[in-house]
Parts: C-alpha cells; structure tokens; sequence
C-alpha cells in the first residue's frame, strides 16, 4: 500500500469512527423530534416535516427494520458531503433503526418545475443541467454515486435558485453496488421491472459496480424526459441538435460510451454563453430598431 493510499485509508477510517458516534438509539432520538406533516411517503419509507433542536427538518423512517444498513449508507454519504454538492446537512441519525434527520430543503422539485420549462426554453433548461452537473460532480469527487437520479429527486430551492439533490437511499461508494439484485425475480419480471424503472443506468438495476457513468445516464434520461415534454408542448424550435446528439450518447447502454460529466458540464457551460449572446443580440437589435423609429419620427416632425 503507498502513503497516499494509507493516508487515504485513515481518513476513512476517522471518518467512520466519528459518524459512528454521532449515531444515537432511535428512542432517544424519537424524544427530540416533534413531527409537524407528512411530506411522503414510498416502498422503503415515509418523509416528515419535523422540529428538532429549534430547527425544521426532515425525518426520513423506514417502514422495516431490515432497511437499517442502506439508511446507515446515506447518512454516512450525507455526513462525509456536509451539504457540499448541494447535498442536505446531516443532523442526526439512529444506530438501530432506520431513520435519519437532516436539513430540509425549501424549493420545488425538478418534477413540478417541467410545467415552466416550456415558457423558458432551452436556455433555462441547459443552465439548470450545467448547475445540476457541478453539483453532481462535488458528489463523485468525494467517491460516491448518487444512483437514482430522477426529477423528483432534484429541488431548485426558492430563495437562492441553487439546485438541490436529495435522496441517496441508493447511494454508494464508486465501485460499491448500490442497488442489489434480488436472486427471486427470473429475468423477464426482472426486465419488466426495469422498464417500470429507467431511470436506472442498466448497470446499476442489475447489480453491476457503481460508476459515475450512471449518473449519467440518469441525467441524460431527465434531459430526455423535458425535451419530450417540451415538444409535446410544441416549444422545441431552440432546442439545439448537439444537445440532443449528447443526450443520445447519455443514455448509451454501454456506460464507456456515454460522455463524461465533466464534458457534460462543459457543453452546457457553451450553450448557457452562446444562449446569452444571441439574446444580447436580439436585444441590441431591439434597441436600433427602436432608435431608428424615434430618428424617423423626429425627421418627420422637423419636415
């Protein structure tokens, strides 16, 4: 093992070691929590509003004990990011039940936010991408995944307009699986399920390791899922085609032929700058058309 792999190993270690004590009984921690409403609910869990400590926050409780290590995983991923990438601040955790509290983020989600896109166009559209790609870059920097990207999963907070990524119940270390097969399910219930699923990277539904290639297919199926929207709406005309080509390469099957992240990031970052230019243009056009009609009318006047 080299130094920087050692070093790299103590740091994991210390890092275990302190989110281990911050780990409290559930009965102790139930007495600190004062539920106010319910924000959800699905298969593995329900997500509360809640006061704790003179903060609001939100509880995330498994409905069965079984789910105890995976909700140990995402606080410990919740814990080591401390809201870097936009990810929620962990306050608490318990040690032998499923159930975590963590800050509560103010926004709407990705999901409600489609309704608008149409209105705002692609330039909306590639600038929120550019910010949820850096986001997700802070993410796989610290060596994890997120795994269920979708845009429910994602909150464009109200005040600040920052984008959020909540959820990492599939969460895990590159490399790590992060959602594993179920040895119950024969292969055609199991690919009938995954279409139920797509977001999923296939690797990822099927148990394989855990890359950041599967977040990017993730994102590349939500790019999808708002162009498709904005064409039934009939609002696609700026959408540009290089954009659709990478989306197309996102959601490759094979995760080594998809696009980097930071390729991702890039290209957005292009489209945001080329966006800002031709409207600067247009409104510099604006602006002579106008002066031209008031010289116009002067002249007019002075005949």
């Amino acid at each position: 093992m080299t130094s920087e792999q050692l070093r790299a190993s103590e740091a994991e270690r210390a890092h275990e070691s302190e989110f281990e004590s911050l780990l409290q009984p559930y009965g102790v921690l139930l007495k600190e929590i004062n539920i106010i409403r319910e924000l959800g609910s699905g298969s593995t869990g329900l997500v509360q509003v809640a006061a704790y400590k003179d903060k609001l926050v939100c509880v995330k409780k498994g409905h069965k004990p079984y789910s105890l290590k995976s909700y140990k995983m995402e606080a410990s991923v919740l814990f080591k990011m401390k809201g870097a990438g936009g990810v929620p601040l962990l306050y608490a955790a318990a040690s032998d039940y499923p159930f975590i509290v963590m800050e509560y983020v103010r926004g709407r989600t990705l999901d409600n936010d489609i309704t608008r896109m149409y209105t705002l166009g692609a330039r909306y559209v590639v600038d929120l991408f550019h910010k949820l790609g850096s986001s997700l870059n802070c993410l796989h920097a610290a060596g994890y995944v997120h795994n269920d990207l979708k845009v429910d999963n994602i909150i464009i907070e109200n005040t600040t307009k920052a984008v959020r990524i909540i959820d990492m119940g599939f969460s895990c270390r590159i490399g790590d699986v992060g959602y594993p097969e179920n040895p119950n399910m024969d292969g055609a219930k199991k690919m009938h399920m995954y279409w139920s699923f797509s977001h999923f990277a296939p690797e990822v539904f099927f148990g394989l390791a855990s890359t950041p290639a599967g977040d990017v297919f993730s994102l590349g199926r939500m790019l999808e899922e708002i162009r498709n929207y904005m064409t039934r709406k009939g609002v696609i005309r700026d959408w540009p085609m290089g954009l659709r080509l990478m989306e197309a390469n996102m959601v490759h099957v094979l995760p080594e032929k998809r696009p980097s992240l930071v390729t991702i990031i890039i290209t957005c970052r292009s489209y945001v700058q080329s966006f800002s230019r031709q409207i600067e243009q247009e409104v510099q056009e604006s602006l002579n058309e106008q002066s031209s009609a008031e010289g116009s009318e002067v002249l007019e006047e002075e005949g």
